[in-house]
């Protein structure tokens, strides 16, 4: 059975899409997967990297209500619909899966008009306008927290949990202490920008913690920046750690015991199977403000507490971390919160639905 991947451009759709194609190949041997990916995008390096076959389509992710704007997304969308439509008659996909975004909208409606079976993914609190619109005609919609499901029609709506990526062994965690000579006398606070727009947090996070008086000994630092700090290189001061790319967040978190960054679905939905306690800082200008949303829903199951980006200084941050570092049983039940928010077989989940979606089909 042939089944097409539609994933945006950032991690959050990128990572719960490739989790979900490795958990379908491996159901089944007769099993293939396809990608569709914007041409603009860096997701086509790491699909490389995995061995996925895909193809490009035209489009970008666009939101605002410029009619500028709207006109060029729903040309782009126009386009993408004509080229998946072309695409369609030569893969002959069973299934169309879409993770948001406006790249999702013309494969979609695409497969809606070729009789082909279509689903969406939904990993945020609060759904995107595409895959609000898709949402009217896809046979099926998984979502990965359960207040989302109130925003679709509940009948053809499954509460699925985001995708994760592999999750490490003990030796993997005991080789990420290794490589960056951390302590095992000391708790480790991750700190991680995210995909879009981490300056503030790692500026904060650099002027905070390039001080060593700051870390008192109580606690060693891992700061994942990115590349948008320009004062200078990777740091290594005391039990502060500085470093530009991470490839194995999974092993990160499972090595750590606070995290401290950007509240995207996919990052939550990673730390809710290390169990692991956040302070989170959502990104401002995310569409629909869903990483607020998505934030304050951890807060209220007890699993995190939240930083707004305009609050976010020396002296907040070094409050919530000394106050988890401290606070033993407050970090016990943050730990046992996020544990129970967890579903480490979400991208399982996702695969039987296909399945479901693509019997009813053959049987129609």
């Amino acid at each position: 059975m042939k089944l097409v991947l539609i994933s945006g451009k950032t991690g959050g759709h990128l990572y719960p899409a490739c989790s979900v194609a490795e958990a379908w190949e491996k159901d089944s041997p007769d099993n293939d997967v396809v990608f569709f990916v914007t041409k603009s995008g860096y997701e086509k390096d790491i699909l490389k990297k995995k061995g996925f076959k895909y193809y490009e389509l035209p489009g970008r992710s666009r939101s605002g209500t410029k009619w500028r704007r709207v006109l060029i997304s729903l040309f782009e969308i126009f386009a993408s619909f004509k080229e998946a439509r072309r695409l369609f008659k030569k893969i002959r996909p069973d299934v169309v899966l879409g993770f948001g975004s406006y790249i999702s909208a013309g494969p979609s409606l695409a497969a809606r008009s070729m009789g082909i079976a279509a689903i969406i993914h939904e990993s945020n609190i609060v759904p995107g306008i595409a895959n609000k619109y898709i949402s009217f005609f896809a046979r099926a919609v998984t979502v990965g927290f359960e207040p989302a499901k109130r925003m679709f029609s509940c009948k053809k709506t499954f509460i699925t949990g985001v995708p994760v990526r592999k999750q490490p062994q003990g030796e993997e965690v005991r080789d990420f202490y290794r490589k960056y000579c951390l302590k095992d006398s000391l708790p480790i606070v991750l700190i991680l920008g995210g995909s879009q727009g981490a300056k503030k947090i790692n500026q904060v996070c650099l002027d905070t913690f390039s001080d060593a008086k700051s870390l008192n000994d109580k606690f060693q630092i891992i700061h994942v920046s990115g590349n948008d700090i320009t004062q200078g290189e990777e740091l290594n001061i005391n039990n502060y750690k500085r470093i530009l790319y991470l490839d194995d967040v999974p092993t990160a978190m499972a090595a750590s015991q606070i995290y401290l960054g950007r509240a995207g679905a996919s990052t939550l939905s990673e730390l809710t199977c290390a169990s692991l306690p956040a302070i989170l800082v959502p990104f401002p200008y995310a569409t629909e403000s869903h990483q607020l949303e998505n934030a304050r829903f951890f807060e209220e199951k007890g699993a995190a507490v939240i930083i707004e980006e305009e609050r976010l200084n020396k002296a907040t941050v070094l409050f919530h971390i000394k106050q988890l570092i401290e606070n033993e049983d407050l970090r016990k039940s943050m730990k046992m919160a996020m544990k129970s928010i967890a579903r480490p077989d979400a991208a399982m989940n996702v695969v039987n639905i296909i399945k479901d979606q693509i019997i009813k089909n053959y049987r129609k």
